[in-house]
């Protein structure tokens, strides 16, 4: 090789090495300025009734309970109360089930407003089946609608679901159609 040809393959590698380098420098630079990354702080935040409010998006598989307070993005969800039915006069649900009616409080911890709606949640069964919302009149005084809440704003409702009597329950809520992020309590 002649010192011309030389020269351009040393400036070509010599280039790329320096670059990589100095990737490599400023990575340990920030690792120094902004802390060990397994270092966490937290602050804890709690409800009116002096409950902790447990982070969703912490610990996204967890299962919860009822009476808990859970937060997931700007949404904080507590079911309050779950009660089963087996219907009145003109509104009986199929053989074999019953009405589960499920109440619960939405509270927006945002700076701007959230949508909320019944459609936001489903039931899920120990078959595995997950349903959607049933339209009937044994909650039709207490029934959850759809809107949106403003800072600071809290709604509660219920929503209604039929499932086979006896079974384990759970009720998912998805607040954002396009995430896969929900909140799972145990009934």
């Amino acid at each position: 090789m002649d010192t011309e040809t030389k020269s351009k393959v040393w400036e070509y590698f010599g280039w790329g090495a320096i670059v990589i380098v100095g990737a490599i420098v400023t990575f340990l630079v920030m690792i120094l300025i902004f802390g060990d990354p397994k270092t966490k702080y937290t602050i804890q935040e709690v409800t009116t009734e002096g409950q902790e409010v447990k982070d969703a998006e912490k610990d996204v598989k967890k299962e919860h309970s009822i009476g808990e307070t859970i937060k997931l993005g700007d949404h904080r969800l507590t079911v309050t109360d779950v009660k089963k039915s087996a219907g009145g006069e003109f509104d009986k649900p199929r053989p074999g089930n019953a009405f589960v009616i499920v109440s619960v409080n939405i509270y927006n911890g945002s700076k701007e407003d959230i949508p909320y709606s019944p459609l936001d949640f489903e039931m899920r069964n120990s078959k595995g089946n997950i349903t959607r919302m049933t339209f009937s009149t044994v909650n039709q005084n207490t029934a959850l609608n759809s809107g949106q809440l403003a800072p600071n704003g809290q709604v509660t409702g219920s929503i209604a679901f039929e499932q086979p009597v006896g079974e384990k329950l759970k009720l998912q809520f998805t607040p954002n159609f396009w995430s896969k992020k929900k909140i799972i309590i145990n009934l």
